[in-house]
């Protein structure tokens, strides 16, 4: 049982094992299946999500009616006493220990500063009093200092006990819903729903509480939901030659034998090994024998993955390739909003024409009042983070509050710059660039680029119309298109040329292939031959009669560099016999309506 935890699905009086969890890949085993004989759980030792993080103070000031103190408060949501002496707190990697601390079913904690001791009334050991809101002062641990261990801009916090076993994690920032001024200071981030540990991070809102904050209470705001999403895939990083790091929306699990079935074709390798990502279990990392593929790129296919609910992901196909470095105008600035409407933050997107993949960590972005020249170049993210060929990905200090101000779905296009250069209303430049300063894309900006007719351009942003044109041409921009809520952060521009058809036609190479995995020739490329992005294909394989063989894509998106792989196989998993094979192809582009079909005949044989 070493380095193994349980998962849990809690409720404040309900205790629901479920699984396993391992720290080299993550949670892995259905704990049902367990012999009874390992299914004990003692009160001593605690599992996963048993003591949860469930409001955090990180900006007492200016003080409401709270002291002005930072605190965290976590919350036994098991069934058994547990006993925190010795237990670790960390923030962002700092690590503070627990001295005495005892908590009953139900009950709450609260860490904080010297000035966390005024909440406290007599050391009853039972519920504080609802009268005076005053907690048991053997429930109210000094941990910190008396300000600025807990950043206001958002950090990691992490909750192990004394044997360094992981109980809980969470992250906290700005949750972007709420009253605004609420982000001037005085108010805590609570937690919606302490019976999901595992989303934690992504239900915070700020107290609804008049006193500001809710320390050692039932949180102001409670809204229990049940969980029937599956994990999403957001995007992929290299951390180093031949890996691959898979980062998604949750917490995720997988049996590690099944995803070492994941493979990458071309060259038609499989994983080496796989590890799940520390301390969240967010992304996983994935080993191959040799590095990605060149300029063509490659195809990751990747079992379906599950969440702590058990919300099980569909198998996905991930286009994979080896960096280059960033080249003049190869990533370019799609679309401003400088002056956005109220509520909705300030953002950038960028957008990847080529056929390359390219890595935002080596990107910068300076913003320039007038036409000045570049100052303070900021890093675009921290970590890898992989543009892939006709992505988009939007720049912004807050990411939730974009997404909720215009309906936008949980995806990786949505990058959190916490120190984003300001847009300033006046117009400017801003400018990308590559670690060593040199400008990959250059824009001036200003209202007078907007349409002549608009006498508010509040809320409204700027969108490039030809990615074949200059950022620096001013008739190369134009305003969002009003039927498109005058802005499209993360999708095709509403005032972009439009594409006309289905480009040079789809392509297989070779025309006769052998899958028999002797290395030359195992497997059939397919390239759909589109001119433009944002086509939505199907592509399957039939053999001479009609019947289906292969289903390869549906409802994909594809672009010019769209490239598809087949080894061979049918649906049924068996090697379709030796012959004529037709590839067929239909596509449809919602911008424009335009529609076609295609196909081509591919041989195969045995050698």
């Amino acid at each position: 049982m070493k380095n193994l935890l349980l998962f849990f699905f809690l409720a404040p009086s309900v205790l629901s094992a479920q699984y396993l969890f391992d720290f080299e890949t993550g949670p892995v085993f259905d704990w049902q299946q367990l012999p009874p004989g390992r299914r004990e759980v003692t009160s001593r030792d605690a599992v996963w999500g048993d003591v949860v993080i469930n409001e955090i103070m990180c900006d007492p000031e200016p003080e409401v009616l709270l002291p002005a103190c930072e605190y965290i408060e976590i919350f036994n949501g098991s069934r058994f006493p547990l006993d925190l002496e010795g237990w670790r707190l960390e923030v962002n990697r700092r690590g503070f220990e627990i001295g005495s601390l005892k908590l009953g079913p139900g009950e709450y904690g609260v860490l904080g500063g010297p000035g966390i001791v005024e909440l406290t009334g007599p050391a009853t050991g039972g519920p504080g009093d609802p009268a005076t809101g005053e907690l048991p002062a053997d429930r109210v641990v000094p941990l910190f200092a008396p300000s600025g261990s807990l950043p206001n801009q958002g950090a990691e916090v992490a909750l192990y006990d004394n044997r360094g076993t992981l109980i809980h994690v969470v992250r906290y920032a700005d949750p972007g819903t709420g009253e605004q001024w609420k982000q001037e200071g005085g108010w805590s981030l609570e937690s919606a729903d302490p019976g999901r540990p595992c989303n934690t991070s992504r239900l915070w809102v700020y107290s609804e509480d008049e006193r500001g904050g809710t320390p050692g209470e039932r949180n102001s705001v409670f809204t229990p939901e049940e969980d029937r999403e599956p994990p999403r895939y957001l995007y992929q990083g290299h951390p180093r030659t031949g890996a691959v790091s898979l980062h998604f929306s949750e917490l995720i699990r997988f049996d590690p034998e099944r995803m070492r079935r994941a493979y990458m074709l071309p060259p038609g390798v499989r994983c080496d090994s796989v590890s799940a990502g520390s301390p969240f279990f967010d992304h996983m990392i994935l080993y191959f024998p040799r590095d990605l593929p060149g300029e063509t790129g490659a195809i990751l296919w990747i079992p379906p993955v599950s969440d702590c609910s058990g919300n099980l992901s569909p198998e996905m196909e991930i286009p994979v390739g080896k960096t280059s470095g960033p080249q003049f105008s190869s990533v370019q600035i799609n679309e401003i909003m400088y002056d956005p409407a109220e509520g909705c933050p300030e953002y950038i997107e960028l957008h990847h024409p080529g056929n390359r993949f390219h890595e935002l960590g080596d990107l910068r972005l300076d913003m320039a009042a007038g036409e000045r020249t570049m100052s303070r170049l900021v890093p675009l993210c921290g970590g890898s983070r992989i543009l892939s060929p006709g992505e988009y990905v939007v720049l912004t200090r807050h990411p939730e509050s974009l997404r909720r101000h215009y309906a936008l779905d949980h995806t990786g296009q949505w990058i959190e710059m916490k120190e984003m250069p300001s847009l300033t209303n006046s117009g400017g430049t801003i400018f990308l660039a590559d670690r060593s300063g040199n400008v990959i894309e250059m824009v001036q900006y200003r209202d007078e680029m907007h349409m002549p007719v608009m006498d508010d351009t509040r809320g409204v942003s700027l969108e490039r119309i030809s990615h074949e044109r200059p950022g620096t041409d001013p008739g190369n921009w134009h305003s969002a298109a009003s039927a498109e809520g005058y802005a499209t952060p993360g999708r095709k521009n509403s005032q972009s040329l439009r594409e006309t058809g289905g480009g040079e036609g789809l392509r297989v190479d070779p025309p006769v292939f052998s899958p028999d995995h002797d290395d030359y020739e195992d497997f059939l490329q397919i390239s759909p031959g589109l001119e433009g992005t944002g086509w939505v294909i199907r592509l399957w394989v039939t053999d001479l009669r009609g019947n289906l063989v292969r289903q390869l894509a549906n409802n994909h998106v594809a672009g010019p560099s769209s490239v598809y792989t087949w080894d061979g196989r049918g649906d049924d998993g068996r090697m379709t016999p030796e012959g004529i094979c037709v590839v067929h192809l239909s596509g449809y582009h919602p911008a424009t309506g335009n529609r076609f079909r295609d196909k081509a005949a591919a041989g195969i044989i045995y050698r």
